[in-house]
């Protein structure tokens, strides 16, 4: 695909109202957070947005019970209108 059929960007996605959650909750619900937060941003469906693996590990690094405050993601959609979540080279 050429660059100009896919618009980038870096958010960072809040996390802790996760931690609201009843603590075998927390993991599956930042999950969710990032989802609608990435499809809000984005301007697309939830179901449209695809989360690498490595979001996925970095969710659950510290366990369900201890997920991340807040998580930089690099967000791309394409022509499409599909969505890809990941995160950054730094």
């Amino acid at each position: 695909m050429a660059e100009e059929e896919k618009k980038e960007r870096l958010l960072t996605v809040p996390l802790r109202y996760a931690h609201n959650q009843a603590r075998t909750k927390r993991a599956n619900l930042a999950i969710r957070t990032i989802r609608e937060f990435v499809g809000k941003q984005m301007k697309v469906d939830q179901k449209k947005v695809w989360m690498a693996p490595e979001v996925n590990e970095a969710i659950w690094a510290r366990g369900i019970q201890k997920p991340p405050a807040k998580l930089k993601v690099k967000v791309e959609k394409w022509a499409d209108g599909a969505v890809e979540v990941t995160i950054p080279e730094e």
